[in-house]
């Protein structure tokens, strides 16, 4: 039989609130409905009121613009960048549209100041005439005579007339002191000839044949541990019965065997 779990209830306390429950006609009507509509001294919102708050610079960013400067704050220039709309721009020379190589520098400009000018020069210094030279001696007659009219009073070699040109500098005949002469130089220094050397090695035949005329030393091993070919007195029956692979021939052969040799 099933077993009911009972408990008290405050019957006198249940009825208590219901009297002292607001009836329905009493709440306001936003009680039972919960529209924004119903509610009563509802504030007036302006448009805003319906956008989201990123549609607005922060307060931080309001800050910022109260101290910033607007566009009658500053010149024309700042928003320009154009030259002319400087105030109190100077007054240019021609010079001002033009590169700085177009002049000296400061280096060329302190030396032409130094420079000797035309006007500090003796006219022969620019024409190179004979004439213009001041404090001209006074020559004789002989002056006008061709030097082979003369006999001159120092015995010149054949090479006075010659170009310096036609001989060595004094560098290339310090070089020429100290090179090596041909009878300082063997025979082959000059010839190029193999027959011509010196102490010469005695070659064998194999110095006159190609490397590919022999064995590699790979091929060489191989051949030390092939199989040899078996001397013709190895097999002396009438007929061969028996093959053994031996490492050495044995005293005694069996005449009936062929023995073959392999490595140890």
């Amino acid at each position: 039989m099933a077993e009911f779990q009972t408990r008290e209830i405050d019957i006198d306390g249940l009825i208590a609130k219901a009297d002292a429950a607001l009836p329905a006609s009493s709440a306001a009507l936003v009680a039972t409905s919960g529209a924004y509509g119903d509610l009563s001294g509802r504030p007036v919102l302006g448009s805003a009121a319906a956008t989201a708050s990123t549609d607005y610079a922060t307060a931080a960013q309001g800050a910022l613009a109260a101290t910033a400067l607007q566009a009658g704050d500053v010149s024309t220039v700042a928003t320009t960048g154009q030259y002319g709309d400087l105030l109190g721009l100077p007054t240019l020379g021609t010079a001002a549209g033009t590169d700085s190589t177009a002049y000296a520098t400061a280096a060329q400009g302190t030396l032409a100041d130094s420079a000797t000018q035309p006007g500090d020069l003796s006219a022969v210094a620019t024409t190179g005439a004979y004439g213009d030279l001041s404090g001209l001696p006074t020559l004789g007659t002989m002056s006008a005579q061709s030097a082979v009219d003369y006999t001159p009073t120092v015995e010149l070699g054949s090479a006075a007339y010659t170009a310096s040109g036609d001989y060595a500098t004094a560098l290339q005949g310090g070089l020429a002191d100290t090179a090596v002469q041909p009878g300082d130089l063997a025979t082959v220094a000059t010839s190029g000839e193999y027959g011509d050397l010196n102490f010469k090695p005695e070659l064998g035949t194999a110095a006159f044949s190609n490397t590919g005329d022999f064995a590699t030393a790979a091929q060489g091993a191989l051949a030390d541990t092939a199989l040899q070919a078996l001397p013709a007195n190895n097999v002396t029956g009438a007929g061969v019965t028996h093959i053994a692979a031996v490492t050495e021939y044995p005293a005694t052969e069996d005449p009936d065997t062929l023995y073959v040799l392999v490595p140890a």
